[in-house]
């Protein structure tokens, strides 16, 4: 199973100040059913909202809690009330200790399963979480707010060493738990990404995904919301390294030479299949992710990125046997 090191990053422009040890938001990882089917919940709680995805086995790839916003309300959290909305439908039950019990309905309300969660770290670790807000205002039409969860396994100069990596060198320092300095966001990031002016809100998760086989990809995330109330992804991004050599995985790396065709042919089958045959725009080479159960492609257009989960299993005839990914995708007999 792969254990899921993740940023989450919600931004949404002004960062400088940082909230006190005390108003730091809890993580927790959660595990059990969503009526036969196993599930995985990871959560970021913090002042009575949460930020998180879930994940259920026969899919791989999460499921984000956002229904148009990352944030929710959970009316009476550590109480006894539990209420989480998605995109899909609607968490509800009660909390008892360390265990949830409750019912999941549908977004059309038709459909309706029990589920039963309890917080365990058997499969994952506790994470020191960093949450800071009130940055210098880079667009007067946005905001910035943004939430980082790293595992405690990590040392601080570590977790500055990966910021740095990917969000550029202007990361000059992190400390324990809440003193991240991010000046590099103003200008190896935002300004990058909230460019339109039509773009009121821009928000940008980042998520680090670290397998049994030390593959670590971090993906990045840009959704913008326009005039309008529109929400859409702008730009989706990942890279993945090989931490057993320091070395950044490429397509020369995992997959056989030749392989652009019946790659090409394989998208097009999970796009019809899967996507109702609507993905526009162009593959986008080196841009995927090695996530758990298969890898997601990047497909882009001159307004928008669109992401295409493909499993190992459909893919285990253009990959390499002998690659970094061997551990995660079955073997031809």
């Amino acid at each position: 199973m792969m254990k899921k090191f993740f940023i989450f990053i919600i931004l949404c422009l002004p960062l400088t100040s940082l909230y006190a040890q005390a108003n730091a938001p809890r993580y927790m990882h959660l595990v059990g059913t969503l009526g036969k089917v196993p599930v995985t919940m990871d959560l970021i709680l913090h002042n009575h909202q949460v930020v998180g995805r879930y994940y259920l086995d026969r899919l791989g790839q999460p499921i984000f809690f956002h229904d148009g916003d990352f944030e929710k309300e959970i009316p009476n959290l550590g109480k006894e009330n539990f209420y989480l909305a998605e995109s899909y439908g609607y968490w509800e039950g009660k909390i008892k200790k360390n265990k949830i019990i409750g019912t999941w309905t549908s977004a059309d309300r038709k459909k309706q399963l029990p589920f039963e969660l309890v917080e365990n770290y058997a499969q994952s670790m506790q994470f020191k979480p960093y949450y800071f807000d009130n940055s210098q205002i880079v667009n007067a039409n946005s905001q910035v707010e943004a939430q980082l969860l790293f595992p405690f396994a990590l040392k601080n100069e570590e977790v500055l060493k990966q910021l740095q990596t990917e969000i550029g060198k202007k990361v000059v320092g992190i400390g324990f738990p809440n003193t991240l300095l991010l000046n590099a966001f103003q200008y190896d990031v935002l300004k990058k990404f909230d460019s339109d002016k039509e773009i009121q809100k821009v928000q940008i998760q980042m998520s680090i995904f670290l397998n049994e086989n030390n593959l670590l990809t971090i993906s990045s995330f840009q959704s913008g919301t326009n005039k309008k109330g529109n929400t859409g992804t702008i730009r989706s991004q990942y890279t993945t390294w090989d931490l057993a050599t320091g070395k950044e995985i490429t397509s020369k790396l995992i997959f056989k030479e030749n392989h652009e065709e019946e790659l090409l042919k394989i998208l097009g089958q999970v796009i019809k299949r899967d996507y109702d045959g609507k993905v526009f725009g162009n593959l986008v080479t080196e841009n995927y992710g090695i996530l758990r159960g298969g890898i997601m492609f990047v497909f882009d257009n001159e307004y928008l990125s669109t992401e295409v989960f493909v499993s190992y299993k459909e893919l285990v005839g253009i990959l390499k046997p002998d690659s970094p990914l061997q551990v995660l995708f079955p073997k031809k007999p």
